[in-house]
C-alpha cells in the first residue's frame, strides 16, 4: 500500500514547512497517521517517505504543526 499524501498544507517552522505531510509514515519503529512529538520539542510530520513508508530523515524532511 502506498502512503497517502494529505490534501492540506501545514504552516510552521519545520525545515519543510509549507509542504504536504505524508500519512501514514513510520518513525523509530512506529507508524503515525497524525502529527507526533517523538524525539522533537514540538509536533511534526514527515514530508517524505521511502518505498516502505519510512520517514526520510536527510535534508530535514519534516514540517511542524
Amino acid at each position: 500500500i502506498k502512503p497517502l499524501k494529505l490534501l492540506f498544507y501545514h504552516y510552521g517552522c519545520g525545515p519543510d514547512a509549507n509542504k504536504p505531510c505524508v500519512f501514514p509514515f513510520k518513525y523509530s519503529g512506529t507508524s503515525y497517521s497524525k502529527f507526533t512529538a517523538k524525539e522533537h520539542d514540538q509536533p511534526w510530520c514527515s514530508t517524505e517517505v521511502d518505498a516502505n513508508g519510512a520517514h526520510v530523515e536527510e535534508n530535514g524532511k519534516t514540517g511542524a504543526a
